[in-house]
């Protein structure tokens, strides 16, 4: 979460739980993870607009406008009414630490399980694919990665499946993975597809 303060994260996680609930009762949970991700892109790519919408010295009623031009019809209802409630009772500072606690909400809900990868160069989106469907297999629960870069690791990767058991199959799987992950570029040189790569990974 953005802040470690005990007071920040138990407000941020009652705006977050109560959002949660409602989304969860119009089967909106799944939508509202991906609009929360969309909107934490705009705000790192745009630092005025960012600042701005978390400002508290801004004024509530002039900032409430802009969310309605900004985001009615783009997001949910909900979202956009959320984000219209936080904004008026002055908690918009606190709009990281919801998105995040949300998004911890969620994961419990769907029992899924934080995976750290850890690689020498920035994975693709097949490659990327691909591990999450062999992480989640071995795991037997869905899971989301937590992506790093440590161009040390020549080629390789490691994975770490936060509180899921690593029973031999799992391990013998990931270091198959890894052998697979520093094949892979050296054979991207060469030109090889992925696909044939991300097949071996699977068997």
């Amino acid at each position: 979460m953005s802040s470690t303060d005990p007071k920040t994260q138990a407000l941020a996680r009652t705006y977050a739980e109560a959002i949660f609930g409602l989304a969860e009762e119009r089967k909106q949970g799944d939508a509202l993870v991906e609009e929360m991700a969309g909107v934490e892109a705009l705000l790192a790519q745009d630092a005025v607009f960012s600042a701005y919408l978390t400002d508290p010295e801004v004024d509530a009623k002039h900032r409430a406008g802009v969310i309605e031009k900004s985001f009615r019809g783009r997001l949910t209802d909900l979202l956009t009414d959320a984000l219209l409630v936080i904004n008026a009772k002055g908690r918009m500072n606190l709009l990281p630490s919801i998105f995040s606690s949300f998004r911890e909400a969620h994961e419990r809900a769907r029992e899924v399980a934080e995976v750290e990868v850890i690689t020498a160069v920035v994975l693709t989106e097949e490659l990327r694919g691909a591990l999450t469907a062999a992480a989640g297999a071995y795991a037997g629960r869905a899971v989301r990665l937590v992506e790093t870069i440590d161009p040390e690791l020549l080629g390789g990767l490691v994975l770490r499946v936060g509180d899921v058991k690593l029973d031999t199959s799992l391990s013998r799987h990931l270091a198959r993975l890894h052998d697979l992950m520093f094949e892979h570029g050296e054979r991207a040189i060469h030109g090889e597809s992925e696909k044939r790569f991300i097949e071996g990974a699977l068997m």
